[in-house]
């Protein structure tokens, strides 16, 4: 009888037991593999992949432009001109853009000055040209 009982308690701990213990490890290995990944993007974020000078030039052109668009002082030939100057000075690089999809113009913009690829002198030619067309 006490062996009948050490086998059904034994039988009862596979069929219950053991699917609980697999979902356990299933999630703990979830878990591990989505915490790597989280670090991996706050490693990115903390990274400064344009390099020390080109971040606050990102950050003039930015603003700039949002102010363009929100005074209504840039025009559709200004937004299609700064437009071609991105293009022109990503290069190569605009491939990448190919399968985007862009809400406006804005929202391109808005894409293609954060790309890596614009050099320094780029983006102060495109400070420039901001400047020059909001005043």
């Amino acid at each position: 009888m006490y062996k009948l009982l050490l086998f059904i308690l034994f039988v009862l701990f596979l069929l219950i037991g053991i699917p609980i213990l697999f979902e356990y490890w299933k999630n703990k290995a979830m878990k591990y593999i989505y915490d790597s990944g989280n670090k991996h993007k706050k490693q990115m974020k903390k990274m400064n992949l344009n390099g020390e000078l080109v971040n606050p030039l990102y950050l003039h052109a930015r603003t700039l432009f949002n102010q363009g668009m929100k005074s209504k002082a840039l025009k559709r030939e200004d937004i299609l001109e700064l437009t071609n100057l991105l293009r022109r000075s990503i290069g190569n690089h605009v491939k990448v853009y190919n399968g985007f999809k862009f809400d406006n113009d804005a929202h391109r913009i808005y894409v293609y000055l954060k790309s890596k690829e614009i050099s320094i002198v780029d983006m102060q030619r495109i400070v420039k040209f901001l400047e020059r067309k909001l005043v």
